[in-house]
């Protein structure tokens, strides 16, 4: 019986040193995957996402075909492609939702309306903005303001922002 307490005490510390040391050999595993983790990229500092609504030529007017980055410049002929500079100026803003599908049928109604121009379409968290023209200064804007309040777009207001000036 001495013999069998002995022996069971024994096997009881071999169990609990080997535990331990699994337990350790976890722990390792756990803090090198964790410091191996890349945690810097923080969604709310991203800036907001800029994207240019070209008309197609078609016999629907309604089609829209949506370009981002360096696709847009794949889909644009360099021999007529004029040069434009970053510049603070004005824009009207003629409509924000939260709502991405109502952004789509109003940028519709606008390019079926106005299709010599060009529309702005950014996602600024949590609103949907469409925007129209570049202009150096605040007058020329309330002016093209008035033209867009006649065609319906009652909510429009012109917004300061950086516009594109051709060089």
């Amino acid at each position: 019986m001495k013999y069998l307490v002995i022996f069971l005490i024994c096997v009881n510390f071999i169990s609990c040193g080997s535990t331990s040391e699994v337990v350790k050999q976890s722990k390792n595993r756990v803090e090198q995957s964790a410091n191996s983790q890349d945690e810097s990229l923080d969604f709310a500092k991203l800036p907001p996402v800029d994207f240019e609504i070209i008309p197609t030529e078609s016999k629907k007017q309604e089609e829209v075909s949506l370009y981002f980055g360096e696709e847009l410049s794949s889909k644009v002929d360099t021999t007529k492609q004029k040069t434009f500079r970053k510049a603070e100026g004005y824009r009207v803003q003629i409509f924000s939702t939260k709502n991405f599908e109502e952004s789509k049928d109003v940028q519709a109604k606008f390019i079926k309306l106005f299709p010599e121009e060009k529309i702005y379409s950014a996602f600024d968290e949590p609103y949907y903005k469409l925007r129209t023209g570049n202009f150096t200064s605040r007058y020329d804007a309330s002016k093209y303001l008035q033209k867009i309040l006649d065609k319906k777009f009652k909510s429009a207001w012109v917004v300061k922002t950086e516009v594109e000036i051709e060089d």
